[in-house]
Order: C-alpha cells, then sequence, then structure tokens
C-alpha cells in the first residue's frame, strides 16, 4: 500500500506539471516580436527566436535567421520578447509567525511550491532563496528540476550562516518570545534546527576562524546547495559585526573551494567593506550601511572590482512608508542607490520578496519592496528614476543575476542558452509597467499555462490559522469573569 501511495503521488505531481505547461517535441520558432536579448544590444524588430530540446537554437532578424523544416511556427507580431526575469534575493517561505511555522510544520513544501508557481506566473523565471529551511526548498527546487512540478527555477542557499533559526533573536518578529503560553524549548529547537543546520550563530560565533570554515563545508557537503550566504552584520541588530575578517575569509575560501558563489548580508559600511575584502562574490543589501553613507573610495573598489551588489531600490512611495520602522535607515540606502549606479557598480535586481503573507494582509506599506506580484516592477521604475537607462535596469533583473551566481545558460536570449521567456504585449523599455502587461511566459521551451497557478493555494488556510490563534491568544489573555452570586 506504501509503495502504491508512493507511486500515485508522484504520478499526481507529473501530471500537475503537464497541466500547468505545454511542450512541442518539435522546434519552436517566435516570429514577428521586436527580441530584446538582454545583452545590452539594441532590439531586433521583426524578430525570430528558435527553440530546440528547451533551448535556445537561433535567434536574429526575419531576413538573416533560418527556421528549420517542420518547426512549430508562433507568430508574435506588435509583441515584446525578453528573457524571463530573475530574483536574486527571495524568501519562498516568509510565514515565519509562530502559529503558521507550527501549524504548517512537515508541510512547508506546499507553501514553497505555491510561491515559486506565482514567481513564474508573473513572469520571472528564476529565484534565488537566500534565507528558507534548506531541505524543503531543495526537495521543491528538485521536483521542479524534474519536472514532478511546475514552478520558477530555484535556487538554495538555505541558512544565512551565522543566524538562528526563525524561533530566535534574530527573527523576534515572528512574535515566538510574546506567544501564550510560551512555547516549550524542545518545540523552539526542533523548528530553528530546520533552518539552521550546524551553522547558527550559536554554533559558530565562538569559534576560530579554521573551525568556522570547516562547519561551513561539512554544511555545503550535506545540504546539496546552489550557492552559500553568511551574515556579516547582524538581523535584527544591524549595526553588529557578526564575523571576524579571518573567520568571513575561511568561509569564503570554503565556499569556493567547493565551486559555490558565496554571498555576505551586510548593513553598515564596516561589514560591507569586511565581506568585500573577504572576497564574496556577491554583497546583498549592499545599498543598505545604517545612518553612514557608502564612502567614496569603498564604491569605487566596489565598482572596479566588478563585484555583484544585490540591492532593493525602493519607489517614493515604498521609501516613505519605511521612515522609522527599521534601525536601517532608508534615506541612506536611497541615496546610497544612486551613487552605486552613477559609480557604475554591477546591480543585481532584487526584492527580499515574500510571498503573499496571512499576516500582512491589510497591513502591508505601500508599494512595499518585497511585494510578489509588483515588486519588480517597482524595482526596475525605480532603478531609472535611481539612474539607470531602461536596458540597464532589465540588464540587472537578467543577466547580471545570472553571471552574479554563475549561471552561464540563463540570462540572456542567445544560443545555447536555456529558453527562459517573457513575452509581454507592450514595450518595457518605454514603461516598467509593461513588464506586467504579460503575453506569455515559457520556461525552457515549455509555454507555462498561467491561468492554472498555482495548482494549490494554502493561503486561506494560513489566514484561518492566524484568526483562530488570535481568538485562542485572546481567551487565554481575558480576565477571568467572576461567578455571579446564587441567591
Amino acid at each position: 500500500m506504501h509503495v502504491l501511495a508512493k507511486l500515485f503521488s508522484v504520478v499526481a505531481a507529473a501530471a500537475a506539471g503537464i497541466a500547468a505547461a505545454t511542450a512541442s517535441a518539435e522546434p519552436i520558432a517566435f516570429t514577428g516580436a521586436t527580441i530584446i536579448d538582454a545583452t545590452g544590444r539594441a532590439p531586433i524588430e521583426d524578430g525570430v527566436l528558435v527553440v530546440e530540446d528547451g533551448r535556445i537554437v537561433a535567434v536574429g532578424n526575419r531576413r538573416t535567421t533560418r527556421i528549420p523544416a517542420g518547426a512549430k511556427i508562433i507568430r508574435k507580431q506588435g509583441k515584446y520578447i525578453l528573457p524571463g526575469l530573475m530574483d536574486a534575493n527571495v524568501h519562498l517561505w516568509s510565514w515565519i509567525q509562530a502559529p503558521l511555522l507550527l501549524h504548517f510544520e512537515g508541510r512547508y513544501e506546499e507553501g514553497i511550491l505555491e510561491a515559486a508557481q506565482l514567481k513564474l506566473k508573473y513572469g520571472i523565471t528564476s529565484v534565488f532563496d537566500t534565507w528558507g529551511p534548506r531541505g524543503p526548498l531543495v526537495n521543491v527546487r528538485d521536483r521542479i528540476r524534474s519536472g514532478q512540478a511546475v514552478g520558477s527555477r530555484i535556487f538554495v542557499g538555505g541558512n544565512i550562516i551565522g543566524f538562528d533559526g526563525p524561533f530566535s533573536e534574530d527573527f523576534a518578529p515572528s512574535g515566538w518570545s510574546r506567544r501564550v503560553p510560551p512555547l516549550d524549548k524542545a518545540t523552539i529547537d526542533r523548528i530553528n534546527a530546520i533552518w539552521t543546520q550546524g551553522v547558527s550563530g550559536d554554533e559558530l560565533m565562538t569559534r576560530t576562524a579554521d573551525e568556522v570554515g570547516a562547519a561551513v563545508g561539512r554544511y555545503i557537503a550535506a545540504g546539496k546547495v546552489d550557492f552559500i550566504k553568511y551574515a556579516s552584520s547582524g538581523q535584527r541588530d544591524t549595526r553588529f559585526i557578526v564575523f571576524s575578517p579571518a573567520a568571513q575569509a575561511a568561509i569564503v575560501a570554503a565556499g569556493h573551494k567547493a565551486g559555490l558563489t558565496v554571498q555576505a548580508h551586510s548593513t553598515t559600511v564596516e561589514s560591507l567593506r569586511m565581506a568585500f575584502d573577504a572576497g564574496v562574490d556577491i554583497l546583498t543589501h549592499c545599498n543598505h550601511t545604517s545612518d553612514h553613507p557608502i564612502p567614496e573610495d569603498l564604491a569605487a573598489r566596489i565598482a572596479t572590482a566588478r563585484r555583484d551588489c544585490s540591492a532593493m531600490i525602493q519607489t517614493r512611495a515604498g521609501l516613505a512608508a519605511f521612515k522609522g520602522a527599521s534601525t536601517l535607515d532608508f534615506d541612506v540606502a536611497d541615496r546610497n542607490n544612486t551613487n552605486l549606479i552613477a559609480h557604475g557598480v554591477k546591480m543585481m535586481a532584487a526584492t527580499d520578496g515574500q510571498p503573499p503573507t496571512p499576516s500582512l494582509q491589510g497591513g502591508a506599506p505601500p508599494e512595499f519592496f518585497a511585494d510578489w506580484r509588483h515588486g519588480m516592477t517597482w524595482y526596475l521604475s525605480s532603478a531609472v528614476a535611481h539612474g539607470m537607462t531602461p536596458m540597464q535596469a532589465l540588464m540587472a533583473a537578467t543577466r547580471n543575476v545570472a553571471e552574479g551566481y554563475g549561471r552561464k545558460d540563463l540570462g540572456t536570449l542567445e544560443a545555447g542558452k536555456l529558453a527562459d521567456l517573457l513575452i509581454l504585449n507592450a514595450d518595457p523599455l518605454a514603461d516598467a509597467r509593461n513588464y506586467e502587461d504579460i503575453d506569455t511566459v515559457v520556461l525552457g521551451g515549455r509555454i507555462v499555462d498561467r491561468q492554472a497557478l498555482p495548482t494549490k493555494s494554502i493561503f486561506e488556510e494560513g489566514l484561518g490559522v492566524l484568526r483562530q490563534d488570535a481568538r485562542r491568544e485572546a481567551a487565554l489573555k481575558a480576565p477571568a469573569t467572576a461567578p455571579k452570586p446564587s441567591h
């Protein structure tokens, strides 16, 4: 019975994948559209893009590009074809409030898959999860890669090395410390371990640099991660330096030894400088330096070294909403973005994206940079307002992300690349809002049935969990009613 049940589940998952994407055995030629290949070259009018076996085999104009005999022709006159967008910094499971973590324990994969499917639906074909539950993330990533499920391509970092799990002081806003009645230690440790996997701050911060490097090596060997991320500075107290220069260098060396890109979470000038000096590939939140702007010499060094910067670039409305809401100084971050772009720093589009979160219903700030549906559009619009050209903004959300993470088969529309396409009804270089006017999404040569996504949603269930928990806590906190005297 167990074997049959398992077989049924695999078949059902594969069926869901077939329902959500259709593919053709013969070559496909998309014709007539304007092709924006994200290399920086001028758009190709009346273009032809040929796909075979999930990869691009030819790109050019109609006069010079041969269409293979027997190819399926898909006419896209008046449309715009560009690479599928890529988000350098997301969190596919961001439901870290205590009631949700406890209720969905053992089911995190359901929420991760739903999040990846929504990203794909909105034209973001690759996402890089920079903090989350490693095991569930890897499982969903592998299901998508094997064709058992449909969703954006997922690349997994797992835990931020040096941070603890969601039930810790690093993530106190999850509400675990205020829960009534308090969570027991066994529950806290069990949930946190799903994230920490041997590389938490408690486990590493008192260790020597060599011991830290060895622990990171074990983490990489055990976890099937695609890249690693460590904390140069703190999460809740963003002014706090987490690792010494020697320990940071050891972490970077362990990642590079395994052939992985390494990125650092930094939120102050000195944590940014230390991460740069340690040799990281990607500077995450490079624009956030608390209340002190990035010095000119450091901005110039980052630009000259062609070091990749993953940064949220906010709209004016989004910026205003965050004033005073964080220990980070968002006005300084905004000025840093303008300065980094002016220096020619290689920027990567990053939203810190969070899927629709029940706890934010009615409470999300306007133009919230992490918004799953609109966050990338706001990034692209704001990047232009901060000094990028529209083409540079597109490249930040495609080519730069692919190059930063070492994904040579993604990011541009060139022969040999995976056929991840976003086809729009209007020119995105004329107005960033056109990124949301989607005609078709293609993943690996497959046309995605966007209307079928997500194939299953747990969002309403999550809302119900939070409402029920609020009623439970209210009842526990309510003063006891005195018994009425008998007559």
